[in-house]
């Protein structure tokens, strides 16, 4: 075996996160059961060794049978391996750096190590499901209003409903969760939604599922092509975490349009597709195929458009595409295959992100207009408004409460139509002393409303009589109508005139050309955990 080379120690804090871990009993020589990587240590250098069993210098179960992994490598470990944390102190712990992917790529030494387990969050008190496909004893090939309505046996087989699944949505503090197996009973597969609102555009996702190219259309039509051709399609990598945000369903008037985003899991994203899609059965077609109609065509009622990225209420017993699969992102070049099922499930719940944090202080808020925020230098520094209305409470406040930079800050705003619920999150938020003209620090960020404060990240606060915004030729703050971390000019202006639209109003970007304009906001720090 070649050793590697080694990467120099640096001071850097490494961390791996692994949401799913077991160890086997000593009649299975500890065998690793590890998956759900997350964190900045480059590489998950503990999956590789998921399913293997530990080795010692005395023990050897390293399935090298020409050595002995932990003589070699000095320690007891899921060996061979590419981390070594109980390896030799003077001779070296290390965890693979993954370049370009090459095995032998270099080894972080570390000076530090630790190792620790905690139990994942409990069960989520409540719970509803809303689809099921076990049984196959129930025909979900059925029309608009059996949709509507619901269907089946909720101890197997059933549809809860397009307008319960609706009501129980439209506040927008719902997240789903989608389990699934192959239809070998190998894969056990699952995708999860985190964080659901009736109201939402999604930001960037839509435009990524509508941009799709003639070419990757036409890609979409020749479905029945990919199941001939791709008979192996059931390896699914173990279960594989990320965070994202969002899903929910629109009202009957809106045909119960589909809004998702905020995948995690490792079935890959098969609702990026249907995003802003409207639900179509055999007997009511709002997909994008002319003159075909999907739900026909592929035995089931979805949110289809030309024609699917999954079908989980198709036909149970059919092994093609009217039967049971999930197939992944289609807006990307290279379509991944389909992925025939035997079991789903659908279930959403109330999003823990809606568990407010003990102590939490507004500092802003828009909602009933009857406040002027088109106002000085003082007044923003020491505040203005109603606690219980409209509201400024300071900068200089501001800055006392987030000197100890242990702050992190949420936004939540709505769209001036009232339909569209955003948020943003942000871990690390500071505004530093008068004297820096209560510069603002933002990082971390998280949310469906896409990244408004990066722009404004590091520049100084900016009003009509005091300008700092970086331009010569004009103050922003006098342009926008508010006070702000401008800086020629921005991506956000929630201290806009509350009467006006567009650049002057009350609005919401990111780092796209497109802003929101915004009826509602509140701003409000809280200690991070």
């Amino acid at each position: 075996m070649t050793l590697p080379k080694y990467i120099e120690p640096q001071d850097s804090l490494l961390l791996n996160n692994s949401r799913n871990f077991r160890l086997g009993p000593g009649s299975e020589n500890y065998t690793l059961h590890v998956s759900g990587f997350s964190g900045n240590a480059t590489y998950d250098a503990l999956s590789s060794r998921n399913n293997q069993q530990f080795s010692t210098h005395d023990a050897d179960h390293d399935g090298w049978p020409d050595m002995n992994c932990a003589s070699l490598l000095g320690g007891g470990w899921w060996y061979c391996a590419q981390s070594n944390l109980n390896g030799n102190f003077d001779k070296g712990l290390w965890w693979w750096a993954d370049i370009d992917g090459d095995y032998y790529s270099p080894r972080r030494l570390l000076r530090y190590s630790e190792m620790k387990i905690y139990k994942r969050c409990a069960a989520h008190e409540k719970w509803t499901v809303f689809q099921r496909r076990k049984y196959g004893n129930v025909d979900f090939f059925r029309g608009w209003n059996d949709y509507k309505k619901g269907f089946g046996d909720w101890h197997g087989d059933f549809w809860l409903g397009l307008e319960a699944l609706h009501q129980a949505t439209k506040e927008g503090d719902m997240a789903l969760e989608i389990n699934m197996k192959s239809k070998d009973k190998k894969d056990n597969m699952r995708a999860g939604y985190r964080y659901s609102n009736l109201y939402s555009n999604q930001t960037g996702i839509s435009a990524s599922a509508s941009s799709l190219t003639k070419h990757q259309a036409n890609k979409i039509l020749v479905m029945h092509d990919w199941f001939e051709k791709t008979p192996n399609r059931l390896a699914i990598e173990t279960d594989f975490n990320s965070h994202f945000s969002y899903f929910s369903i629109r009202p009957e008037s809106e045909n119960y349009t589909l809004h998702v985003s905020g995948y995690s899991g490792n079935a890959t994203d098969g609702f990026v597709y249907h995003n802003n899609r409207q639900f179509t059965t055999k007997d009511v077609d709002h997909d994008d195929r002319t003159p075909d109609n999907c739900a026909s065509l592929l035995e089931g009622g979805w949110w289809y458009g030309n024609c699917s990225a999954s079908n989980l209420n198709g036909n149970f017993n059919e092994t093609d595409a009217k039967g049971i699969w999930w197939r992944g992102n289609v807006h990307n070049q290279v379509l991944p295959s389909p992925h025939l099922l035997c079991y789903s499930e659908m279930k959403f719940y109330k999003h823990k992100r809606y568990a407010a944090p003990e102590k939490w202080t507004v500092f802003q808020r828009r909602k009933y207009g009857n406040v002027d925020f088109f106002r000085g230098w003082d007044d923003y520094k020491k505040g203005f408004g109603d606690s219980d209305g409209d509201l400024w409470l300071g900068l200089e406040t501001l800055h006392e409460l987030t000197k100890g930079d242990d702050m992190s800050l949420e936004i939540n705003m709505m769209t001036k139509d009232k339909k569209d619920h955003l948020w943003a999150k942000y871990r690390y938020f500071r505004i530093t002393p008068g004297s820096d003209n209560y510069t603002l620090f933002a990082s971390g960020f998280s949310g469906n409303a896409g990244d408004g404060l990066s722009h404004h990240n590091n520049v100084q606060f900016s009003t009509h009589d005091a300008d700092h915004d970086g331009r010569s030729d004009l103050n922003c703050a006098s342009d926008f109508e508010g006070g702000w971390w401008y800086w020629t000019h921005g991506l956000s202006n929630l201290n806009g005139n509350f009467n006006k639209i567009f650049t002057q109003g009350i609005w919401w970007g990111n780092n796209d050309p497109m802003f929101r304009n915004l009826c509602c906001s509140e701003m409000k720090v809280y200690k991070r955990n």
